[in-house]
């Protein structure tokens, strides 16, 4: 499938992720890279993501996304 490219200004931007694994903690290092205000929501996180929450770069919801 080709992919489709897209170029967003992403900075002060609130962006959702959903799960908490290894995938996820790199499309979260792209978007707060980029200056997006990230929330990932997942009940569990991969170590990465845990530390991010813990230094208050990302916002963590620990629930099943509805």
């Amino acid at each position: 499938m080709p992919l489709y490219p897209l170029f967003l200004k992403l900075e002060g931007r609130h962006c959702v992720v959903i799960g908490g694994g290894v995938i996820a903690s790199r499309k979260v290092a792209s978007l707060v890279k980029c200056g997006a205000r990230v929330r990932v929501v997942s009940p569990a996180f991969c170590p990465e993501l845990e530390q991010r929450a813990a230094a208050g770069e990302i916002e963590v919801l620990r629930r099943p996304f509805e």
